[in-house]
């Protein structure tokens, strides 16, 4: 497949920035100041709640506004969004973006095998294999792969140990409670996640990944490839989602704000229809 557009050139054609979203209410964070760097049965249980936490999302249907910046420009936009786990039989994404007066621009539907993005305005498609390198063309940030996206808008950790993948990881106190896991794959990148823990709850802050080799002990030093922010949350059962997802990658920032959330719906479908 070719692409010949990225997905910031087609969203600023077929999305204007009038499009506004109700913000719900923010919860505060609590703050708990640690001095002491956990110890390995620590990092380990902040591991198992990790995996715990990504266990209850298994289904997410989602509403809200979607903001894509390059440098200066900037251009926003309604979305619906659908997203099924591995939990559910399968990990796969919709999201339909709409302009003003409710019309819709553009259809993204992602699944493990293929992924279709539908330009409505202009009548392009594409379609291909949802990998970083392909999506990349599109978005813009390196090494945003379906799987990844479909861990970020949940607020989960797309980090999980796992022996065969780890090549190296370290644990450090960031002071007010704060955690930074850093774990270098076998595979030559390394992802960090940082988090809180407070009364025996995790709470995800940041997910940041290099897409190379660089010392794992200096990341305050090195800048991402790829950084992603959660701020605040929507209180709900299962699981907590963040109010407000920004990831940027050089100068391209998307930021997804959710105003309306409905966790793990029984009967959630997965699907677009895409003209022939």
């Amino acid at each position: 497949m070719e692409v010949t557009k990225p997905l910031i050139t087609i969203f600023a054609v077929v999305v204007l920035s009038s499009c506004t979203a109700t913000k719900p209410q923010r919860s505060a964070q609590a703050t708990t100041k640690i001095e002491t760097s956990p110890s390995a049965s620590e990092t380990e249980d902040a591991n198992a709640q990790f995996c715990l936490l990504a266990s209850k999302c298994s289904a997410l249907y989602a509403e809200g506004t979607i903001t894509l910046r390059d440098g200066n420009s900037s251009q926003s936009g309604k979305f619906e969004l659908r997203s099924k786990r591995s939990t559910a039989g399968g990990d796969s994404l919709s999201m339909v973006i709409s302009g003003p007066f409710g019309i819709t621009a553009a259809k993204f539907l992602g699944s493990e095998k293929e992924f279709h993005f539908y330009n409505m305005i202009e009548n392009d498609h594409y379609h291909g294999k949802p990998d970083a390198a392909t999506l990349e063309k599109f978005t813009r940030m390196k090494g945003l792969s379906l799987g990844l996206l479909n861990d970020l808008v949940y607020g989960v950790s797309p980090i999980q140990l796992r022996a065969e993948q780890l090549a190296e990881a370290h644990t450090e106190p960031l002071g007010n409670g704060k955690y930074r896991f850093a774990m270098m794959n076998v595979l030559g990148y390394l992802e960090a996640i940082t988090y809180r823990m407070s009364d025996n709850k995790l709470k995800i802050l940041a997910y940041d990944r290099w897409n190379r080799q660089v010392p794992i002990l200096a990341l305050s030093d090195t800048k991402s490839d790829l950084s992603v922010k959660f701020s605040g949350s929507i209180e709900d059962e299962p699981f907590l989602v963040p109010n407000l997802i920004i990831a940027t990658s050089g100068t391209q920032t998307l930021e997804i704000e959710y105003s309306q959330v409905k966790e793990n719906p029984s009967n959630l479908t997965v699907k677009i229809k895409i003209p022939q």
